[in-house]
């Protein structure tokens, strides 16, 4: 029996979530400052969620993955435009010029490619906890 060869190359997505928790450790710095940034305290908090959930040994809980969706639509605007939400006030005080704006789109960029990696909303349950 042969394998097929596209799965020959494929990485397991337990590999994919230690790419994931790998990411946010050593970019929390710059995960932090661009939430603030986009979504106040709010941010914050979000930011807090992931990196106390990625550090539990035994898989992100749902809590966990639904922060990780959250920071990524905090990261690339999704709702700025919506202002009952509020990153929009938050949005409106940054200058598009400020050189914060391109590492903030790198970090997006970055962030996303991870997350898509770990395929999180696919992740089997023995991988996934529930929230505590």
């Amino acid at each position: 029996m042969f394998e097929d060869p596209r799965h020959q190359f494929r990485r397991p997505r337990h590999d994919a979530l230690s790419d994931l928790r790998q990411f946010v450790e050593q970019h929390s710095a710059g995960l932090y400052d661009a939430a603030a940034l986009l979504a106040g305290r709010r941010g914050i908090s979000i930011v807090d969620r992931i990196v106390d959930g990625l550090a539990e040994s035994d898989g992100p809980s749902r809590r966990t993955i639904a922060a990780l969706h959250d920071l990524r639509d905090v990261l690339s605007l999704e709702h700025v435009d919506n202002f009952d939400r509020p990153e929009a006030p938050y949005f409106a005080t940054i200058d598009p010029n400020e050189p914060v704006v391109e590492d903030i789109c790198l970090l997006c960029d970055q962030f996303s490619e991870a997350l898509e990696k770990a395929d999180l909303d696919h992740l089997p349950a023995s991988l996934t906890r529930s929230a505590a």
